[in-house]
């Protein structure tokens, strides 16, 4: 039997702890602290800087974030006068400068964060297709003839508001009274449009009223718009070894 001699022993111990200790202090130096928050609280996490950089857990915080990557452009008029304000030029601006920023942002590569973001792109492409179908209509209601995203939507406004006249008057009573059924105060509702159908400008506010609160409300529906629910934050705390509340605002 060969007999392994102690000094022997005592050296592949000493390699081994070796080892052992620069494996940590590799690990430690790697550890790096990444400070973020959401709509309540500000967190401070560590993590691990050879699996992600610092650009990219910004720009995940700001994939999911409540309100980004949203189109913010608002398609609709309360007055008829605001009608002549609605630039469609702008729309088209915002909603091609944040589609090639969500398409080529550096974001963590996970399966989870990679389809939040396709379901961001689908919800914004969606959405500038509804506000720049209703900017138009506002002007042009013939427009809606062409939109095919909501069918429900178009068969039930789009022919009244391009006959304009009693088809007009008619969907406008429909859209009041189903205004007034949501209200907490339904006989002023009803009180001004008695007023507004009295007016000289009767079909300038059926316009408007139908245009809003009935094509918009319409096709806004159909929009798949991203919940927030909890999920994309509790996958993004997962990218860390650690994460501690710095402070809350009260809720």
């Amino acid at each position: 039997m060969i007999k392994i001699r102690k000094s022997t022993k005592i050296m592949k111990s000493i390699l081994i702890l070796t080892v052992l200790l620069f494996g940590s202090l590799t690990t430690f130096g790697q550890l790096k602290k990444f400070v973020w928050e959401n709509q309540l609280c500000q967190f401070e996490s560590v993590y691990n800087a050879k699996k992600y950089t610092d650009i990219q857990l910004k720009n995940t915080v700001k994939l999911f974030a409540v309100g980004g990557y949203s189109i913010d452009f608002d398609a609709t008029a309360w007055k008829f006068d605001d009608i002549a304000k609605l630039d469609v030029k702008l729309l088209d601006e915002e909603y091609n400068r944040k589609s090639k920023e969500l398409k080529n942002l550096n974001i963590v590569k996970t399966p989870f964060f990679e389809t939040l973001r396709r379901n961001k792109l689908k919800e914004m492409q969606q959405s500038y297709r509804a506000k720049r179908a209703t900017t138009e209509a506002y002007k042009n209601p013939k427009t809606l003839s062409n939109y095919k995203f909501a069918d429900v939507c178009v068969q039930k406004y789009a022919n009244p508001l391009i006959n304009g006249g009693s088809d007009l008057l008619k969907i406008w009573q429909t859209v009041n009274e189903e205004s007034r059924a949501k209200n907490g105060s339904p006989g002023n509702v009803k009180r001004i449009f008695d007023e507004q159908m009295n007016s000289p400008e009767k079909l300038e506010f059926a316009r408007v009223e139908v245009m809003t609160f009935g094509w918009w409300n319409c096709v806004n529906e159909f929009i798949e718009y991203v919940e927030h629910d909890g999920s994309a934050e509790a996958e993004f705390k997962k990218l860390f070894t650690k994460t501690r509340k710095i402070e809350c605002d009260e809720p």
